[in-house]
């Protein structure tokens, strides 16, 4: 199941053009007879843009293969910070995202019940949020896919899946442009 919501939030993203970006469980039903996943509530679909996808797409290049010059300039591009933001509050918005990207580059599925990643992800973002130094805030559009990303991150915890993510984030990362 938690590999068929994380599909679909790939498909939403890099295929379909728009993403219904509230991850709230409620929003979902599983079609026993066909295996489908069945989206409810399209109040909040937002549109993603071409060049948003392509952005992410860039981004989840990186994810998969590290690199940190290459991960700067991918989440500046996103817009996760900005040119003008300090180099340490960059560098922290950076480790948060290489800590996020370890499930992405096992070879194997990543047992998200039983990791603490998201406790981890959750004070460091706390700390980030509580910085009042930073005041850079990511765009709208790009907030709205990563509140649904995170939204999977909770719901795969929840539950206690275990998937092989790079394969299935590799799929789509080669779709249109060349391999990862």
């Amino acid at each position: 199941m938690a590999a068929a919501l994380i599909d679909l939030v790939l498909r939403e993203l890099f295929e379909f053009g728009a993403m219904q970006t509230d991850p709230n469980l409620a929003n979902y039903r599983y079609d026993r007879k066909t295996g489908r996943i069945v989206l409810l509530d399209f109040g909040a679909v937002q549109p993603i843009a071409p060049d948003l996808a392509a952005d992410f797409r860039a981004l989840a290049r990186v994810a998969l293969e590290g690199g940190a010059d290459a991960t700067r300039d991918a989440m500046l591009r996103i817009g996760y910070f900005g040119p003008t933001t300090a180099p340490h509050h960059q560098t922290l918005i950076q480790s948060m995202f290489e800590a996020a990207m370890v499930p992405l580059r096992q070879d194997g599925p990543f047992d998200f019940g039983s990791s603490d990643l998201l406790q981890r992800l959750r004070d460091v973002g706390l700390a980030i949020g509580n910085d009042r130094e930073l005041a850079h805030v990511p765009p709208a559009p790009k907030l709205f896919v990563h509140r649904k990303i995170g939204g999977m991150y909770l719901m795969a915890a929840k539950l206690r899946a275990r998937v092989a993510l790079r394969p299935m984030v590799e799929g789509y990362c080669s779709k249109d442009i060349a391999p990862c």
